[in-house]
């Protein structure tokens, strides 16, 4: 090899850690380091053909470090060179630790944002989870109470549907509990009979309304019985509400409260 084709091969080399000095190492370290080199990697030390080999190509090129570097000129040149490789290498390292923080903090915001997505969705699902037991919570509320206003229904309209009044004239006949059970009880089995024989008049509750209707049918106008029958409530009334199929729950409530009334100071 030329020698200025190895010096240029030198330039491109760390020579000071070549010789494990510094680089603001002064001409008496330099040969100090050579020095101490020559003696590590002299080739005549080397008994093994290959190790001299070996051993000869670098105290050859530690002798041509050492000249290299005692050149002021050819040092200058070589340390220009250094130190701007340094400054390439700090700026290479300060874009890189700039580079990694411009990273982590994309990272650190793309973490944020994620979380807080995270958060919108899971409290948008749980929005969703509390707004579908609120709505099941309602329907179920819902279906009971139309369960409990069919039951209620039902039962007023049982009630309306069973319940007769009886009138007779008390100066001249005397109907008391057990006459008037013995016979309206052709018709069907009685829930109630609430009987006042001194103003001649009882309220009698069918348990079924086909024997409320059958007992009114077969009674009103009969000559046998001194007693006149009719309704608790008029039959236009009767027929409104079955008509109307009593949609008004507070209606039913009146109704129940005028029946009860009306049973309790007949």
């Amino acid at each position: 090899m030329a020698l200025e084709d190895f010096e240029k091969e030198l330039m491109r080399e760390d020579l000071y850690a070549y010789l494990s000095i510094e680089p603001t190492a002064t001409v008496e370290e330099i040969n100090k380091a050579y020095r101490h080199k020559a003696r590590i990697w002299h080739p005549d030390k080397q008994k093994d053909p290959e190790n001299r080999e070996r051993h000869r190509v670098l105290f050859e090129k530690a002798g041509k470090v050492k000249n290299f570097l005692l050149d002021v000129t050819k040092r200058g040149k070589y340390d220009q060179k250094l130190r701007a490789k340094s400054f390439n290498h700090a700026e290479r390292q300060r874009k890189d630790v700039k580079r990694r923080a411009m990273m982590e903090k994309l990272e650190e915001e793309e973490e944020r944002k994620f979380k807080k997505r995270k958060r919108e969705i899971d409290n948008e699902r749980a929005r969703k989870e509390q707004i579908q037991r609120i709505q099941e919570e309602t329907r179920r509320r819902m279906e009971e109470a139309d369960k409990e206003n069919v039951l209620k229904h039902e039962e007023n309209y049982r009630q309306i549907n069973t319940t007769l009044r009886l009138k007779w004239n008390k100066n001249t006949i005397q109907y008391e509990e057990e006459d008037l059970r013995r016979i309206m009880e052709l018709s069907g089995k009685i829930e109630t009979i609430l009987c006042k024989p001194e103003k001649g008049e009882a309220i009698v509750a069918y348990e079924r309304i086909p024997s409320a209707k059958n007992s009114y049918t077969q009674l009103k106008g009969h000559t046998i019985y001194d007693f006149d029958i009719e309704w608790v409530y008029k039959p236009n009334e009767e027929a409104n509400i079955v008509e109307d199929d009593v949609n008004d729950l507070e209606d039913f409530d009146s109704l129940e409260n005028d029946v009860l009334s009306m049973m309790m100071n007949a």
